[in-house]
């Protein structure tokens, strides 16, 4: 009589996919002029996996915060079914680019391949109205308006439209977006920014009151311009007086007849 042996089949240990680790604890960080590095923001929306993830970003130097300002991004993680009412209007960009930055050990700059798309359909951004504009506000401005040269006029309104519609200034309408960029092109950006900083009334973000990545002490929370090392007496009183406080407040301009 033969005797049957039973067959055992062999299971392969689980393996579990290893975070990826980078020796660039700076990775998340980009370069403003006069305050250097400064932590870049991401949002993401409450999730399983959002911890991990949060972990991950911190780990390299960047921030989570809950808002959606200039130079910030949204992130939807994989396999997290997240509708788009979870988000804010704008850009959203898959998880995919955190892990692929921190595997290249730099941020991925070409981020086509990661975006998502662009949602209609998310939180929508409170009117700004009557507020001086912040650093990263008047950074984006001026950057918007210097790579947009080429393919259109910052001086007219449609131009400003677009920028509006993109969400990529969040709650600035275009009447105050140009408005702003009127009066920021008379002085350089160094100039802009600095008087903006030395404001006792401005800020850094709508998030932030002073760049994350200073350390404020609590005597000093009337004096921003003891946190930079240039101050706005190194204007001329005639070029300071070009950033009055009329002119960092949104300015309502009517319709011109023609734009051509």
């Amino acid at each position: 009589m033969k005797t049957r042996l039973s067959k055992r089949t062999h299971r392969s240990p689980v393996k579990h996919k290893k975070e990826p680790v980078s020796d660039n604890k700076s990775l998340f960080t980009q370069s403003f002029p006069i305050i250097g590095e400064v932590p870049i923001a991401f949002f993401i929306p409450e999730c399983e996996s959002k911890a991990k993830v949060k972990k991950l970003i911190e780990e390299h130097g960047g921030i989570l915060i809950n808002a959606y300002e200039p130079y910030m991004y949204q992130i939807k993680i994989d396999k997290e079914n997240k509708k788009s009412d979870k988000f804010y209007m704008g850009d959203i960009y898959s998880s995919k680019m955190i892990y692929k930055s921190i595997e290249r050990g730099k941020m991925i700059t070409s981020l086509s391949s990661f975006k998502l798309g662009f949602n209609e359909h998310g939180i929508p951004h409170d009117r700004i109205k009557h507020s001086g504009y912040t650093f990263t506000e008047a950074a984006k401005i001026l950057d918007i308006a210097e790579k947009g040269k080429n393919s259109g006029n910052p001086l007219l309104l449609q131009f400003w439209e677009k920028v509006e519609e993109k969400c990529l200034i969040p709650g600035r309408t275009k009447q105050g977006l140009r408005g702003a960029y009127r009066k920021f092109m008379k002085l350089n950006k160094e100039d802009v920014l600095r008087m903006i900083l030395n404001d006792v009334k401005g800020r850094f973000s709508h998030h932030f009151q002073y760049p994350p990545c200073l350390k404020i002490d609590s005597s000093m929370e009337k004096t921003p311009s003891t946190q930079v090392s240039h101050t706005a007496n190194n204007l001329s009183p005639v070029r300071a007086d070009l950033l009055s406080d009329d002119d960092l407040k949104e300015e309502h301009i009517n319709p011109e007849p023609s734009e051509s």
